[in-house]
């Protein structure tokens, strides 16, 4: 408006009468707000207090879905652990999993095959445990005491 005015006199008129509107919605907007302050206030209270439990959601949601491509990860990672036969770290990563699986995460449906799989795995591995269990007990233990017999029984001989 004080662009279009070519009027020198016209310009201060419309300037005049710019600031004095403004200062009436100031005082206007003043009043509101004294007017609205316990409400004004619950409202700012509010929108904090949603804004911090939205948040919360998302580092939840962000930890869930972190936990997810761990535990998709888990099956890869358990092979690798079984060929170099580190049974303590492949059996405390596949329980750890199948309990999360069975857990917080048993709602995701898009993991039920993997839940199924690592379960099937779980087994296996059991059967795996047992048999290396039995190697050592037995086959190792009974051949070293063979070893042992025939040292014994070879100084026995030459003496």
């Amino acid at each position: 408006t004080l662009s279009s005015s070519d009027d020198v006199q016209d310009r201060e008129t419309e300037k005049g009468r710019l600031e004095e509107a403004f200062e009436t919605c100031d005082r206007d907007l003043d009043k509101l707000i004294v007017q609205h302050y316990a409400e004004l206030t619950t409202a700012i209270r509010t929108y904090q207090s949603i804004t911090e439990r939205i948040t919360s959601s998302r580092n939840k949601i962000k930890q869930l879905l972190d936990e997810i491509e761990s535990i998709k990860q888990v099956p890869q990672r358990l092979e690798t652990y079984m060929a170099s036969k580190h049974y303590l770290h492949a059996t405390d990563m596949l329980v750890t999993a199948v309990e999360s699986l069975e857990g917080p995460l048993f709602q995701v449906e898009g993991l039920g095959d993997l839940r199924l799989e690592l379960k099937n795995k779980k087994l296996n591995i059991h059967l795996v445990l047992i048999d290396e269990l039995h190697r050592h007990l037995y086959i190792k233990s009974t051949s070293r005491l063979g070893h042992k017999n025939k040292d014994k029984n070879a100084g026995r001989v030459s003496g």
